[in-house]
């Protein structure tokens, strides 16, 4: 149960940052809350009409073939996460 509050609070406390260069995004969390105390990865739905994707610098590295139309990726806070779509 502490997790699922401690995940909520850090979910509310943090923003979103992007930059897009082409065909790749970088993506960061942005916290100003304790990463010792708030460490867990947040999980971010990047929704893209690419047809195959390829992630890392996060909790979900890889290559996807995107069915859905979205993909869900964990991201550690302060991370910097790199998507690029490849097909």
């Amino acid at each position: 149960e502490q997790n699922v509050f401690k995940y909520l609070f850090e979910k509310q406390k943090t923003k979103l940052q992007t930059k897009k260069f082409g065909d790749v995004i970088f993506l960061q969390l942005i916290s100003t809350l304790n990463p010792l105390v708030y460490n867990m990865p947040l999980s971010i739905r990047y929704t893209t009409d690419a047809k195959k994707i390829r992630v890392s610098g996060s909790q979900s590295d890889g290559i996807y073939d995107n069915r859905t139309g979205s993909i869900i990726i964990n991201v550690l806070p302060g991370k910097e996460v790199r998507i690029e779509k490849i097909e």
